[in-house]
């Protein structure tokens, strides 16, 4: 009877904000914002109110800017939010998953005044951090077995892996891609170069392929409609720079990819296939003479590299692929990228949103473009801030993070409106909630419950031979993966896509909440006696708590913390205590454990 009043409440829940999604991936349209404000109105939680020193003292130059920006629009700053909630969001932006739950009690107890900035600190030179990084990146760049085989898979997300490790800039990161050369099975960065090109007929197009998607990973960059269209006439409503833009000037900047060629590597007698295997090309040159392929035909000739925002040439007896390199990551417009992409995932919006379609005619606000089009990034002068002091920081990725996490602006409270302005989305006056991805869900629910579930796969592995080897590997989190395609079970629920031909989809549906509900992967590890071996669970998972010594009031609010990271109300410990009874809170633990999963604030980052 209990179950069936909650599941009612759930789905209740999760029918008031449906539509709900991830603005790492797409724009809100004004609908969604409604929708977001209606899910975080639903959150009944106690907030501890700051000092009021903190709540008004900007901490950097994204404060000093937003507060300019929201005092001009008539707003006000919103005051801190509380520490539980500072540690569960900065946690799960930063690591994909929960703190666990003595490190949140731990950091609860802290009185230092420093210690938010200690903590992202700790959070940055975490291995947590590295692995989910590592997936970012894997995100950005569609790595995945169904392109790349499993060892080109794997090569690549380990290259990833160890970049971020090491702490690689992002300039150098993105040097060394693009310039690749070898073999994809047994060098990583090769895959970026060959997952970009996809399959074609034409190398033409493969070349037109990369080139593309190299603009708009390194570049934010819509540029492949112009390798089909000249822009004028095409995108005459879309994007304003690129309307001066032709087919030609497209195939001048792919022409700087026709130094290497690749091979479609096969070995011995059985015709194994070996990789793709990218080397020097003889006979360089971009032939824009084609019949029908992925394109229209082309007409031109023989094309000769030229940057395609500017028009430059290699330097005599450069290659051209380094070439290339370098005038990417030497553009202000590749700052500009990565400074809105990772804006975007720490804030929950970009400053240019989509994050692929910044319009570099219509950046600079002190020379606006010709009506009807008007300046597209929402905060041009922190755009440009923050771009800048990615420059600075000579593109270090912990920095650049760690100067968004310190902001008042990223640890404001997420206000309850029943429906968000404009000028206050604009200005981020508030922190605006977002759904968690499938694997931060599935990756929390190990954290807070101490267990993992099923993460065993078979596959290839780039390591010993050529060929690699076949092996059963374990990952304990879903982020330690190189491929949302090994992901089974609960994960897939919540439309992670394949980064092949299914796009990823954070919008809320009525499958998901069954999911929570009833699926074994979450089930299977609720309770005080779980189905999964407890040996390598931390002594703080919910089953150990179930099974302590403590008083049912502190059980509950521990159980609160490792699921929800937050203090349960006064009326929501009366509940529980109430759902107790006069049995034991082993007894209760189960359907504890499944109503605060089941409940929406597990769903979100606010």
């Amino acid at each position: 009877m209990f179950r069936w009043l909650i599941l009612s409440l759930t789905a209740s829940l999760w029918a008031q904000a449906p539509g709900v999604h991830c603005p790492r991936n797409a724009p809100r349209a004004p609908a969604d914002q409604v929708l977001i404000a209606q899910a975080h109105a639903l959150f009944k939680r106690p907030t501890a109110r700051p000092a009021k020193r903190r709540e008004t003292q900007p901490v950097n130059f994204i404060d000093e800017i937003l507060f300019a920006a929201q005092a001009k629009a008539g707003l006000s700053a919103a005051g801190l939010t509380d520490d539980a909630n500072f540690i569960r969001r900065v946690t799960l932006d930063l690591t994909g998953r929960l703190p666990e739950l003595d490190r949140v009690l731990a950091f609860l107890k802290d009185v230092r005044g420093d210690k938010r900035e200690r903590y992202i600190d700790e959070v940055l030179a975490s291995q947590a951090f590295v692995e989910r990084w590592a997936f970012w990146f894997d995100e950005l760049f569609r790595n995945n077995y169904l392109s790349l085989y499993a060892r080109g898979n794997w090569q690549l997300h380990n290259y990833l892996v160890d970049a971020i490790a090491a702490n690689k800039p992002l300039d150098t990161l993105a040097t060394e891609l693009i310039t690749a050369e070898g073999n994809s099975f047994t060098s990583g960065p090769v895959n970026y170069r060959v997952r970009a090109s996809e399959s074609v007929r034409l190398v033409q197009d493969r070349n037109d392929n990369t080139a593309a998607q190299w603009l708009a990973t390194l570049m934010g960059m819509p540029a492949r409609c112009i390798s089909c269209h000249d822009g004028a006439g095409y995108l005459d409503q879309v994007n304003l720079f690129l309307t001066s833009k032709t087919r030609r000037d497209f195939w001048e900047t792919a022409a700087f990819l026709t130094q290497k060629v690749v091979d479609f590597g096969r070995q011995g007698t059985e015709s194994q296939f070996v990789g793709f295997t990218f080397s020097a090309n003889p006979d360089p040159g971009y032939l824009a003479e084609t019949g029908d392929g992925d394109r229209p035909p082309r007409r031109g000739g023989m094309v000769q590299p030229a940057y395609l925002l500017d028009g430059r040439a290699p330097d005599s007896g450069e290659p051209w692929d380094r070439a290339l390199a370098r005038m990417i990551v030497a553009d202000r417009q590749f700052a500009r990228n990565f400074a809105n992409r990772l804006w975007a995932h720490m804030t929950g919006l970009g400053i240019v949103d989509p994050l692929d379609e910044f319009d570099l005619a219509r950046l600079d606000p002190d020379n606006p473009p010709p009506e009807p089009w008007t300046v597209q990034p929402r905060q041009p002068a922190l755009l440009e801030a923050l771009a800048d002091r990615l420059i600075a920081l000579d593109f270090d990725l912990r920095a650049f993070l760690k100067t968004i996490a310190v902001s008042h602006t990223y640890q404001q409270r997420a206000k309850r409106y029943a429906a968000l302005t404009k000028d206050e989305i604009d200005a981020y006056a508030v922190f605006l909630p977002r759904r968690l991805t499938a694997e931060e869900i599935a990756d929390s629910a190990t954290v807070a419950s101490g267990i993992a579930y099923s993460l065993t796969r078979q596959t290839y592995l780039p390591e010993g031979d050529r060929q690699g080897l076949f092996r059963f590997i374990n990952r304990r989190f879903t982020h330690q993966w190189p491929d949302v395609n090994y992901l089974t079970g609960l994960a897939t629920a919540f439309g992670p896509g394949n980064r092949f031909d299914v796009s990823r989809n954070n919008a809320g549906s009525l499958d998901q909440a069954l999911a929570l509900m009833n699926s074994q992967a979450l089930l299977s590890r609720l309770g005080a006696f779980p189905k999964p071996r407890l040996d390598d669970a931390p002594e703080m998972s919910l089953a150990r708590i179930a099974r302590g010594k403590a008083l049912p009031r502190d059980k509950v609010r521990q159980t609160y913390l490792a699921i929800l990271v937050r203090e349960p109300s006064a009326d929501e410990l009366a509940r529980a205590m109430d759902l107790i009874g006069d049995g034991s809170f082993e007894e209760a633990a189960l359907d504890l454990h499944w109503i605060l999963f089941n409940h929406v604030e597990y769903l979100f980052n606010y």
